[in-house]
Order: structure tokens, then sequence, then C-alpha cells
């Protein structure tokens, strides 16, 4: 007799994560501020691009890249950095073979956030001192 098909799903999908938990959750959000850093790259390349292209096109993409939307996409990719830089450091100390246990893979998790919070803000008061002078 043929075996009935299973309607699961045949590799991990955002179905299978129960977003409520803080694993789950940072788990999902280290793939996002990965792809979110790889769209910052692209606005890194455009600048680099039009620096190399003369004062003219560097002008024009200079009056992009300030913009609200520029300053946006900076925001969203410092958050991005910063919270993928703490994880990674938080993977590593599990490479170790340390932290499995749940309520240190809970406190970790909370430290991540609370560094990622924290970075970001000293980060972006820096940046607009530096700007206010």
């Amino acid at each position: 007799m043929a075996q009935p098909r299973l309607t699961r799903p045949i590799s991990p999908h955002l179905q299978a994560y129960n977003m409520i938990r803080i694993t789950s959750a940072l788990s999902v959000a280290n793939r996002m501020t990965g792809g979110i850093m790889g769209f910052g790259l692209l606005f890194m390349i455009l600048w680099l691009g039009a620096a190399a292209y003369g004062p003219d096109v560097y002008a024009s993409v200079m009056v992009f890249l300030t913009s609200w939307f520029g300053w946006l996409v900076y925001f969203g990719v410092s958050v991005a950095l910063f919270f993928h830089f703490y994880n990674g450091i938080r993977f590593m100390v599990w490479d170790l073979g340390w932290g499995f246990e749940m309520p240190q893979v809970v406190a970790t998790g909370l430290t991540v956030l609370a560094l990622t919070a924290l970075t970001v803000v000293v980060f972006w008061a820096i940046v607009i001192a530096r700007l206010a002078l």
C-alpha cells in the first residue's frame, strides 16, 4: 500500500517557528539582518562608484544618500550591523559548547538585544553630535 503524503514542509519555513519565543525571533532576525547588510552594501558600492566617476556624479549621489531615505537606510543598516555582530559573538560562544541551557539562551538573547540598543543609541548620538559641529 502507498503511504499517505505528509503535508508538512520539507525544510524549515517561517511557519515552523514560534515567533513568541526569543530563540525563534532572534534566529529569524539574524538571517534578516544579514540581508539588510547586503542591501546596505549596494549603497556603499553606489557611493564608491560615484566617487570614482568624478565630482559631478558624486554630488548627485550624495544628494540622494543624504536625503531622508538615505538616513533611514543608514539607521537600518547600523541596527542590522550591531545586532548581527553581537549575535555572531553569541553564536561563537555556542560553538565553544557553552550556553545551550534555556535560561542561558534567553539571557544571552536579551543581552544581544540590550547591547544592540545601547550601541545604536551611542553610535547615533556621536553621529548627530559630529553633524552639529
